[in-house]
Formats: structure tokens, sequence, C-alpha cells
């Protein structure tokens, strides 16, 4: 609450230093407002929401049409076992062409990502399903051809749809590997929860360089530092404690003050963070960070 009163009073002395009708001689506060420490992102870069649309819907089709290739892999190992094949191959031909159509609809639905390496993935899916919808359709045809069938041809047409619906791949590289090679599918990617549930990505990392000031945390006193963070430490910057802490590829900052107050703020390869006032400000950002480390640089003013 003291706080709150401090910034509320630091407010009312800035209107009326920029009034020009107020009387300079006119009494002063004698109490100093205590300067904020909130954190300000600086640098972040962020995906534009049209691409983490295009990525949380691509990742919505890749996970729907991976399930039909574990459909189609388990179906082609079940009948291998001769007393079950022909079931196993009737079961499973009652569900298509009706499936990879439904993958191929969602696919060819997709918006624009607003992104050359995306857009070129979207292409070479619906490339591929456009090949293998057609020869299903073909093959499967309707129940009354299905039911002429002998039991040995159900199964060699059940082998024949299975393998098409395998084939289904991007010939370029999937998504996952575009979400590691290129910055902003990454982000995109780790805001979606689709994304997540398909296929985790490990947190981004970079060359670990050599810290100008090791792990002499004292060099930070003055806020103009690049030390090294072995999982955790505790260290001041120009007279905050911060606590900091290394996972996930990322660094947290943790700031305690002993009324209560403080902030927390994150720093990473992809963005930093500022906190204090316009006066003096300490900014920080990682220079390079591996699973267990990383070197934050602290600048001040």
């Amino acid at each position: 609450m003291m706080a709150h009163r401090m910034a509320v009073l630091g407010l009312l002395l800035v209107i009326t230093a920029c009034s020009g009708g107020e009387d300079k001689s006119a009494a002063q506060p004698s109490a100093t407002p205590t300067p904020s420490a909130t954190p300000t992102s600086t640098a972040a870069p962020t995906p534009s929401p049209q691409l983490v649309a295009w990525t949380g819907a691509m990742c919505d089709g890749i996970s729907k049409l991976a399930s039909e290739r574990s459909q189609a892999s388990q179906t082609a190992q079940m009948m291998k076992e001769p007393r079950v094949a022909s079931l196993v191959a009737q079961t499973y031909l009652m569900g298509q062409p009706a499936a990879i159509r439904l993958i191929a609809y969602d696919f060819a639905g997709l918006q624009p990502a607003g992104n050359a390496a995306g857009d070129r993935l979207a292409s070479q899916y619906n490339t591929a399903l456009g090949k293998v919808v057609p020869k299903v359709v073909a093959l499967v045809g309707d129940s009354s051809q299905q039911s002429q069938l002998g039991e040995s041809e159900l199964v060699r047409l059940a082998r024949q749809v299975a393998a098409l619906i395998l084939s289904v791949k991007p010939a370029g590289p999937d998504l996952p590997t575009l979400a590691k090679t290129d910055p902003m599918v990454g982000l995109a990617y780790r805001q979606s929860a689709k994304c997540k549930a398909m296929t985790p990505l490990e947190p981004p990392t970079t060359r670990l360089p050599a810290a100008a000031d090791g792990q002499n945390y004292k060099a930070c006193a003055d806020g103009n530092c690049e030390v090294l963070v072995k999982k955790s430490a505790k260290f001041t910057v120009k007279g905050k404690i911060l606590a900091l802490t290394v996972a996930n590829g990322q660094v947290t900052v943790d700031n305690r003050e002993a009324d209560g107050g403080g902030f927390s703020a994150t720093l990473s390869t992809e963005g930093g963070n500022s906190w204090g006032t316009k006066d003096s400000m300490t900014s920080g950002k990682v220079i390079g960070i591996n699973a267990t480390a990383a070197v934050v640089q602290f600048t001040s003013k």
C-alpha cells in the first residue's frame, strides 16, 4: 500500500512540473517516490495471430493424419495373422476412404500462414493427399463391391490402402523440424496447445560463449556485467537482489523486497526485459543458453 501511495505521489509531481500555470515556489514534498521495478519486455519477437492460428490448424491436421497412419500400420501388422486377416481387412476398409477424405478436406481448408516456409509445407501435404485420396477411393469402391470379394482379395485390398495412407508425408522437413529452424514458426508452435500435445519442442539452445566476468557476480553490483549462471544463482544488480534460474530455454529473474514488493521477469535468446524507472533502468538479456546454464548480460544507466 505504501509503495502504491508513493507511485501516485510521483505521478502528481510529474503533472505539476508539466503545468505551466503552477507556482514553482510552492512547498515540495519531502518524501522521494520509490522507483518502479515493473519489468518491461524488450526486443521480444512475436508471431502474428495469423501464423499462430495456422500452426495450430496444421498440428491438428498432422495429428489426425498420424492417427490414420498408425491405424494403417497396425492393420498391416494384424493382417499377418491368417485367422483374423480377412475380418481385420473388412473392418479397416469400412472406414475408408471417408477418413482420409476428411483429413484432406482439413488441409485444403488451411488459411495462408503468412510465412513462406509454412505455406510451402502446407502445399506439400495437399499435394501428397491429392495423389493418394483418388487412389484410395478407386480401390475401395463401395460396400457392394467389397461384399463380392473373397477373403484373400479383401486382405490384398486393405494392404494396398494401408500402404497408400502410410505414404502421405511432406516432400521436405515436417512441421516440428520447421519449428526448430524457423524462429517465428517455433514461437507460434510453442504457443499452440495442439502442437505441444503432438510433439513438444525441446527448449531452444545456443552456443554457450565465455562470460566476460565468469561467475564473479560481484561484478554486477554496478548494474553492468556478463556472467555465467549454472542452474541458479542469487546476487545484487544495481541495488536489487536478483534470484536467477535456468530452465526450459530461458532464465527466470525474481526480485523480492523487504516490504513485500518486487517483480518477476524472463530472459531468453528471443527477447530480454528491463526494469526500473526512466532515469534508472536495468536491462537483462541472454547471450547463450543450454539445458543447465546461461550467459546473462546486464546493462544499466
